[in-house]
């Protein structure tokens, strides 16, 4: 079993939720159990959408973020490549920019945190800016000894309901699983009900109910009440 007292967690989301939606709850276990957890988000921007009010804007997006940070107590976040710009266009980056920022890049980074745990989107994922910063992960957390770089005994990707829909439905690869009480997944939840601007009612995948249900079939395929998948991408002990 693990336990996250002392640990330093890495999160990367491609977009402010991501991480609520791949691991708000592991992040409320570990806080709970002693760890530091530091978000580095990429790009956010004004988005249209097929909501009611047709898009999100930067702005609205950008305080739900300071909500959700404060809620969760993350003990560090960063916006790296803010406005419209950059927003769903990640994947016209270089690589080596994407690959630089989550190596060196100032404030939170693999070599400014020295995170022990990194927890990553799915490279298989539909969504470009997904996959873009899980490919440039996978290559920043490559072998190397320790005194060379930052070394991350645990690597994992994440996932959350829309990731079914992929090049691979991913469910072969589910090999990870984080138990969580009921209280981690409350605040999961509660963090996911900040990001207002970004959920849609049941059915839709990005609603709270559709999480919650993915939690508890998690739980019931690790044998436990709840639970969150990842996929191992390295486990060393």
């Amino acid at each position: 079993m693990i336990n996250f007292k002392g640990q330093k967690i890495l999160v990367l989301a491609p977009h402010p939720d991501d991480e609520v939606f791949g691991c708000g709850g592991l992040i409320a276990r570990a806080k709970r159990e002693g760890a530091k957890v530091y978000v580095l988000y990429f790009t956010v921007g004004t988005t249209k959408d097929f909501s009611k009010k047709g898009l999100s804007t930067q702005k609205e997006r950008i305080k739900e973020v300071d909500q959700v940070a404060k809620y969760l107590e993350l003990d560090g976040y960063k916006i790296a490549f803010p406005g419209n710009d950059y927003h769903l266009t990640l994947d016209n980056l270089p690589q080596k920019v994407l690959i630089n920022e989550i190596e060196r890049g100032d404030k939170i980074s693999l070599e400014v945190i020295k995170p022990s745990t990194l927890l990553i989107p799915d490279p298989q994922d539909y969504n470009q800016d997904h996959r873009a910063v899980a490919l440039a992960a996978i290559a920043a957390t490559r072998p190397s000894p320790s005194r060379y770089k930052s070394f991350q005994p645990l690597v994992l990707t994440y996932e959350y309901s829309p990731s079914s829909w992929s090049q691979s439905s991913g469910e072969h690869s589910r090999n990870f699983f984080v138990s969580l009480t009921a209280d981690d997944l409350a605040a999961k939840l509660k963090a996911l009900a900040l990001y207002k601007s970004q959920l849609k009612p049941h059915p839709h995948p990005l609603s709270v109910k559709t999480t919650r249900t993915l939690i508890e079939l998690r739980g019931v395929q690790a044998g436990v009440s709840f639970a969150e998948a990842f996929c191992a991408k390295r486990v060393l002990v």
